[in-house]
């Protein structure tokens, strides 16, 4: 069985540990869509949601995203230029991500985009997984600029912590 299959609790309980032994003050998940609907990022979203509640010292909890409107925008337009699979639902990301106003931290890493791209690169297996173009192959081929432009910005909702209920749903909250 995959990760996806896992008991989220045992997981979140390795987590637990982990933070507890490091004295973690942050962990990061993934968003409730689990970004596009990952089965894995999904099992992770939910693990790392319950090891926060075990940990000892319960960690501030970041959950990794993406703005959802600009996203949606361009897959509509890939669809209406026909540059999608004849079979493909545009409306798939509707839902995926998360809505801008939500998004609480937008992190610049451009000083780290030679970091970034290798571990893209070590991401192999997600490049090609079923034989087909996957969007993590375009990212590690595209120019440094574009790939800048692209992949420079780090979008997080901060879910649990100092702050959190305050900030969470308003944009005032980013840093």
């Amino acid at each position: 069985a995959g990760f996806a299959h896992l008991d989220r609790f045992t997981i979140a309980k390795e987590i637990a540990a982990v933070l507890d032994a490091e004295g973690a003050h942050t962990l990061i998940g993934y968003d409730s869509a689990g970004g596009y609907g990952h089965p894995d990022h999904l099992q992770v979203h939910r693990a790392t949601r319950a090891a926060a509640v075990l940990a000892k010292k319960p960690p501030q909890l970041f959950e990794a995203t993406l703005p959802r409107e600009p996203i949606v925008k361009a897959v509509q337009l890939a669809a209406r230029l026909h540059l999608t699979p004849s079979d493909w639902d545009a409306h798939e990301f509707d839902y995926a991500w998360t809505a801008g106003a939500e998004i609480t931290h937008r992190v610049n890493v451009r000083p780290y985009m030679k970091a970034k791209r290798q571990a893209l690169r070590a991401h192999a297996s997600q490049a090609g997984a079923d034989g087909t173009t996957r969007t993590l192959a375009v990212l590690t081929r595209i120019p440094g600029p574009l790939a800048s432009l692209l992949l420079g910005t780090e979008y997080y909702v901060r879910v649990s912590g100092p702050k959190a209920a305050k900030t969470r749903g308003t944009a005032s909250g980013a840093s």
